[in-house]
């Protein structure tokens, strides 16, 4: 094990900063400053972009940071810590966003750094190969044009299976806006555009391998806190069917009641109808053994293998085969094997298939309506169908013809097509919504509102209220354990339950959640608390901090990224619903309508915006702007973002 010289334990001590324009690079010490203040990973990271993002840059400029941050307790025994959060300004949303993944970090750590720092653009394609402390930029032309799994694979083949490598393939060589990575052929990253901001940079792929140890302050209270919490989750009692189901669980819980909306967004699935078609029965005919992140009791990830038919031999590894099963609903393909071959295909291209299948409806709806014609589609019929989305898709790699226009995403695509296609678009900020509030107006709806991250998955609010009409006492028992007071619980169900407050204190917890580097999903997150993360944090790192001294770096973190999209040009106007969810009710039997969260009334746009004028207060952030108030920055001691306002 090494001897860490930097302050407070746990941490690597350093940040790579690479240059890729002159294949330099520096090791710059980590300030111990950041720690009580930022926490790490997720928090610093936003730090950093305040730093080392130009403001107002094109996201394919060479200025355009990609910053990636691993979390406080990635590469210990902690269960679930395993998250590495990538912070960049985003081709797919425009702004200055933060995407998880996992994998990879453990080992950059153990190789001597907390965070990479990347700018600049390669003259020719390079892959970056860290190994304990040493960096060299190595030739990527043999890599250039493959796929994701093959480059993975190769690169084990040079370098050792022991390196964990991220890579790009074919949509991220040519900057399709929502392009991502995968970390070692399974653990998506970057959704939002990683993948296109690496493909202009020339850098095709990043291995790294370190076996330097991380070493608590306090070994044997972090081995007792952390035991504790794994027994916890060894003994849940659903934690087999987590493993078994993974993230298709609810579909195991309610398999007659599910059903997704259909025809961007105007229509529904026949309930029941997905669960049979594509549910837990058949996830288990192509399932061939659950996968799991570093240090994470569960495995909700997996290996599919397709049996027979079509693609009879077909094996692939995926984080969720939920995926599969919603492009295959999007499109009704009837058979879940046509679902998994798709999303196989997409993570080979590097194309997030979530958006992409949302895209494709889009553009389908757009034909259907006489938005777009045979001219535009290079004379393809546009259906819901296999042959459509897989003509499309290549098309879209290679960005050609009507792929071309798709390629630039939502915001891209609307602006080409002009029209009035953005009447029809249901997107926020440039990213499909993934819950929509017509179902269940809960905190993951809401917040898709209001965070930088618009709707991208997996957004930071994961809570109780994703289950609809949940009984209050059991929101206040969840608000409780994360630290909330008993006065401000109080408030935020007076007069009645306001999801718009309760939701700034679930993005909160997840800043530290991820500040820390521990997995937010369900199975996981239900073993920790407030007070549990301050003795991991205390026994970790030596700082001598309470639950408050968290609780207001989580608030901390999140108001610096709310500042960094502000100096991007971000305020109130930006953090709306689209208009259809207003004006049109989901499906027809019943007629779905956008409601509060118990579905007591119907809301008008106007009772939206008084809840988002709710959650601007409930910050501490001016309701008329949206803006955090120059009070609010200095108590949180934010005094460099003073210069932000517009």
């Amino acid at each position: 094990m090494r001897k860490i010289s930097f302050k407070y334990k746990g941490f690597a001590g350093e940040i790579l900063n690479i240059d890729l324009s002159t294949e330099n690079f520096e090791r710059i010490p980590l300030e111990a400053t950041l720690i009580p203040k930022y926490l790490g990973g997720f928090g610093i990271n936003q730090y950093l972009a305040l730093n080392y993002i130009k403001p107002r840059s094109d996201p394919f400029d060479e200025d355009n940071a990609i910053i990636l941050g691993v979390g406080a307790c990635v590469g210990t025994a902690a269960p679930g810590s395993s998250k590495i959060f990538v912070t960049t300004k985003s081709p797919m949303f425009r702004t200055v966003q933060t995407a998880a993944g996992s994998g990879f970090g453990y080992l950059l750590k153990n190789a001597g750094f907390d965070h990479l720092i990347i700018k600049g653009k390669a003259k020719n394609p390079i892959y970056l190969k860290i190994t304990n402390s040493q960096v060299e930029f190595l030739d990527a032309d043999f890599l250039w044009g493959k796929g994701i799994n093959e480059t993975t694979d190769i690169l084990w083949n040079v370098n050792g299976r022991e390196y964990s490598v991220i890579s790009i393939g074919p949509a991220g060589e040519n900057r399709v806006h929502f392009a991502f990575t995968l970390v070692d052929k399974i653990g998506t990253l970057g959704k939002g555009g990683l993948g296109a901001l690496m493909g202009s940079r020339n850098l095709k792929a990043i291995a790294v391998y370190g076996d330097k140890g991380i070493v608590p302050s306090n070994s044997a209270q972090f081995k007792e806190i952390t035991n504790n919490i794994l027994k916890g989750i060894i003994g849940y009692a659903y934690r087999a069917r987590w493993t078994e189901q993974g993230t298709l669980y609810s579909w195991g819980s309610f398999p007659d009641m599910i059903t997704l909306p259909i025809k961007n967004w105007r229509e529904l699935y026949p309930m029941g109808k997905a669960a049979k078609l594509y549910g837990v029965k058949k996830y288990k005919k192509v399932k061939r053994n659950p996968l799991a992140c570093p240090s994470c009791p569960i495995g909700c990830k997996c290996t599919l293998e397709i049996k027979d038919g079509e693609y009879e031999g077909l094996i692939t590894s995926t984080s969720s085969y939920a995926t599969a099963a919603l492009v295959s609903t999007r499109l009704d393909l009837q058979d879940h094997r046509k679902g998994v071959y798709c999303i196989h295909l997409m993570d080979d291209y590097g194309m997030d298939a979530l958006a992409m299948v949302g895209l494709v409806d889009f553009a389908v709806d757009l034909y259907e309506q006489g938005i777009i014609n045979d001219d535009d589609t290079d004379g393809e019929v546009l259906q819901r169908d296999l042959k459509t989305f897989l003509d499309l898709a290549d098309k879209i790699k290679n960005r050609q013809g009507f792929g071309n226009v798709i390629a630039d995403g939502w915001l891209g695509m609307i602006e080409r097509v002009k029209r009035g296609s953005q009447n029809y678009a249901i997107q926020i900020k440039g990213g499909e919504i993934i819950f929509d509030p017509r179902f269940v107006f809960s905190a993951e709806a809401f917040e898709q509102i209001v965070n930088p991250r618009s709707g991208a998955h997996v957004v930071p609010a994961l809570s109780p209220t994703i289950i609809p009409n949940r009984p209050p006492e059991k929101l206040k028992k969840h608000l409780a354990r994360m630290g909330v007071k008993k006065e401000v619980i109080s408030q935020v169900f007076e007069p009645e339950f306001n999801v718009a407050r309760f939701t700034r204190y679930i993005e909160d917890y997840y800043a530290i959640m991820s500040a820390l580097g521990i997995c937010f999903r369900h199975p996981i997150a239900m073993h920790y608390n407030i007070d549990k993360l301050t003795i991991i944090y205390q026994a970790l790192t030596g700082l001598n901090c309470t639950k408050e001294d968290l609780l207001l770096a989580g608030e901390r973190i999140t108001n610096l990224q709310k500042m960094l999209n502000v100096r991007e040009g971000f305020s109130k106007k930006d953090d709306k619903l689209p208009e259809r969810i207003y004006s049109e009710p989901l499906g027809e039997k019943p007629k779905i309508y956008l409601m509060d969260y118990y579905k007591t009334k119907k809301l008008s746009k106007e009772d939206v915006i008084q809840l988002i004028e709710d959650y601007y207060r409930e910050r501490g952030w001016d309701p008329g702007t949206g803006i955090p108030t120059r009070e609010k920055l200095m108590e949180l001691g934010l005094e460099e973002c003073l210069n932000f306002y517009p």
